[in-house]
């Protein structure tokens, strides 16, 4: 189930959080890599955006899967993504956190990107 980009200013992802609950679903949303420094318009934020699927996650006590939304594989990117990790994991018992490199590729194992890749996954454990 995909919910898109469903804030207004009166809706936020507490119902869809809510009904993904009740029938033991799990939330997964990408940005993880994302931060707000990043951003041109000044209006988005993918950090207030993942903080309120955290929340409604933890309210809801489903599990949460990250994503990022492109493949980089630089320093700034995984410690971004190690940062929001962190937001969901935090003060948790017994929850995990999946991620998913959903856009693997053949750069992922070049030797450079390899280092990176294996300290990440170091830092996520």
């Amino acid at each position: 189930l995909t919910a898109g980009y469903y804030n207004t200013l009166i809706r936020d992802y507490l119902p869809v959080a809510g009904m993904l609950g009740r029938f033991r679903m799990s939330l997964c949303c990408t940005c993880f890599d994302m931060g707000d420094v990043e951003q041109i318009n000044p209006e988005s934020s993918p950090e207030g955006f993942l903080k309120q699927l955290i929340y409604a996650a933890r309210m809801f006590n489903l599990p949460l899967a990250g994503e990022i939304s492109v493949t980089r594989l630089n320093d700034a990117s995984l410690k971004q993504i190690v940062k929001s990790s962190m937001l969901y994991t935090d003060g948790l018992h017994g929850h995990s956190l999946s991620f998913n490199f959903v856009r693997m590729n053949k750069n992922l194992f070049d030797s450079h990107n390899w280092t990176h890749l294996t300290r990440f996954v170091r830092q996520m454990s």
